[in-house]
């Protein structure tokens, strides 16, 4: 018989996740695996329950990839137990993805920051924590000489990114979200994170990314995303937009190129990365040769 859920476990464990509007990818998906683990009893764990929680974690945050990658997961351990499961097992995975979550963190800043050209002027917007980590780690005799924020309507949450930045010793300020397509014009690169990237090359981030990104091309202004590569997902993007209102997708024909933990990669060659051939690509701003941290 299997064990029932500790007391006091939420019948969703993940209803707090599924409130959360400001959080990026990252920290999502580490609460979510925190949920499970919290949730979980014991001794063994039924196979419906599994399945419905997978669907649950699924809707909590249907835009970010690593979500949804998590609940993929989640839905082949239902599916290839006979009537239950064993929730030792399931707590080992959810601590093993953390742990890879981790790993794959710092292996993307790292491999980003040799991609990073020494003192260029970026645009960003939204509050993505890979940028932000990979701008705070870089060093100071390299950093951007600006990066302008846009306020990042809804939620605005620009101006706080833009803070967080300055108090990381980074010249940073706030613009407003209409201003976007004038400052790229004078940009060195758009830098962005992301929520999902999709098998098609193309990326789905916070409202405006497109509008802007669609205009720095126009401008001849590289577009880059940092993100790892828990964030992909096969196929070809859902119709409508998951969030629509609060996220929208970028083609992969306006997406210079997607810094990795593998290192930078073309949106084309997206479907190779996925059969494990994915390769280096020259298409984004070159930086310190490969092996160099950047000074």
């Amino acid at each position: 018989m299997p064990a029932s859920p500790r007391p006091g476990a939420a019948a969703d464990p993940f209803h707090l996740l599924a409130a959360d509007r400001t959080s990026g990818a990252y920290p999502l998906a580490e609460a979510a695996l925190a949920a499970l683990a919290r949730a979980l009893p014991k001794g063994r764990i039924d196979r419906p329950t599994v399945r419905r929680w997978a669907l649950q974690l699924r809707r909590a945050q249907p835009a970010m990839g690593a979500i949804l990658r998590l609940s993929e997961e989640l839905g082949r351990f239902a599916r290839s137990a006979n009537s239950s499961l064993s929730a030792p097992r399931l707590l080992r995975w959810a601590k093993l993805r953390r742990r890879e979550l981790h790993r794959e963190e710092r292996r993307v800043v790292s491999r980003a920051r040799r991609a990073l050209p020494p003192q260029v002027r970026i645009v960003t917007l939204s509050a993505s924590s890979m940028v932000a980590r990979l701008l705070a780690s870089t060093p100071r005799s390299q950093r951007p000489t600006s990066v302008v924020v846009l306020r990042s309507l809804p939620g605005g949450e620009g101006v706080r990114f833009a803070a967080a930045l300055r108090a990381q010793g980074l010249e940073a300020r706030v613009v407003p979200d209409s201003r976007g397509p004038e400052e790229v014009r004078r940009a060195d690169l758009l830098l962005v994170g992301a929520d999902t990237v999709y098998g098609d090359g193309s990326l789905l981030h916070k409202v405006g990314t497109r509008a802007l990104a669609a205009a720095a091309r126009r401008a001849g202004c590289p577009v880059v995303s940092v993100t790892g590569t828990s964030k992909m997902i096969r196929g070809r993007p859902p119709r409508p937009v998951p969030g629509a209102g609060h996220f929208d997708r970028t083609p992969g024909s306006d997406i210079s190129a997607y810094w990795t933990e593998l290192g930078p990669v073309a949106p084309e060659e997206l479907p190779l990365r996925f059969s494990g051939k994915a390769r280096r690509t020259r298409s984004a701003p070159s930086g310190p040769p490969a092996g160099s941290d950047g000074g």
